[in-house]
């Protein structure tokens, strides 16, 4: 069991190592379209200096060249931002996985036990803690059952420190912890968004599974965080599997970072020329 989990730890870190690279090459083509554009958009503004003060330029086809340079730029320097943000969330999707895989604890455990007569000692009790949390799935009283009543209860009455103690108790895996933290957030939804995507955030860091992606990038984009949004979705499996409504969501998240994109890329141009 363990060579077939660290045999999928390795396919997983290849493929996001593959992911990133394609990635980064594309960003790094677009810097280079940025620059060319850049230049051609300099000299197409001396150009419209010189049709100013000449009656024999075509003025207006100088003019309507430069308007095609500038929605080329503007184009670039939006998909460029979108890039960006894509490399951040894979990079950081990458980071999760591989802090949660199995072998990344309990190697941790043993070579800080290395450190001190206390973390030696301590190991034994961190290694049965780690195996326990990753084989129990059940939901404890303590939390209520299944629905996770006295988790939302304790949310309602002290906040995040409130859940924290409450679930220190008994050793949890991830994946009900997430589970928790999913269910506090369904608890919030009629009353804050931005609170809401918090709270999905932390289910999604405990168990960065693809619905939980999923269900993060649409609470992000309620939370006005369209970029981040956007870059999750797009990093789902294609074969992940939308529900009608969630297809209707998708495609007014995709169409708000669009315009965002272009917006701050608007913002960036306007800046350099100034």
């Amino acid at each position: 069991m363990t060579k077939l989990a660290s045999c999928d730890e390795h396919v997983l870190s290849q493929e996001s190592d593959e992911q990133l690279q394609v990635l980064r090459d594309e960003n790094s083509l677009l810097f280079d379209q940025l620059e060319l554009l850049q230049r051609d958009l300099v000299a197409l503004l001396g150009d419209c200096d010189e049709a100013s003060s000449s009656p024999s330029f075509g003025a207006r086809g100088a003019s309507d060249e430069k308007g095609d340079v500038l929605d080329r730029l503007l184009e670039a320097v939006a998909e460029n931002i979108r890039c960006q943000s894509v490399v951040a969330a894979q990079e950081h999707l990458f980071f999760l996985r591989s802090r949660q895989a199995m072998e990344n604890q309990l190697g941790k455990v043993l070579i800080d036990a290395t450190t001190s007569i206390g973390a030696l000692v301590s190991a034994p009790f961190l290694l049965w803690r780690a195996w326990r949390q990753s084989r129990n799935s059940s939901v404890p009283k303590v939390l209520g059952g299944k629905s996770f009543k006295k988790a939302v209860e304790a949310y309602e009455l002290g906040g995040l420190a409130a859940v924290e103690a409450l679930m220190s108790r008994v050793p949890l895996s991830f994946s009900t912890q997430a589970n928790a933290w999913t269910a506090v957030a369904r608890s919030q939804l009629e009353v804050d968004v931005k609170t809401v995507a918090s709270l999905a955030r932390r289910a999604y860091e405990l168990e960065p599974l693809p619905f939980r992606q999923k269900w993060l990038a649409f609470r992000l984009y309620e939370a006005g965080e369209v970029l981040e949004a956007e870059a999750l979705m797009t990093l789902l499996p294609k074969d992940m599997v939308l529900s009608e409504s969630e297809d209707q969501q998708l495609l007014s998240l995709l169409n708000g970072a669009k315009q965002y994109r272009f917006e701050q890329a608007r913002d960036v141009c306007e800046s350099a020329w100034q």
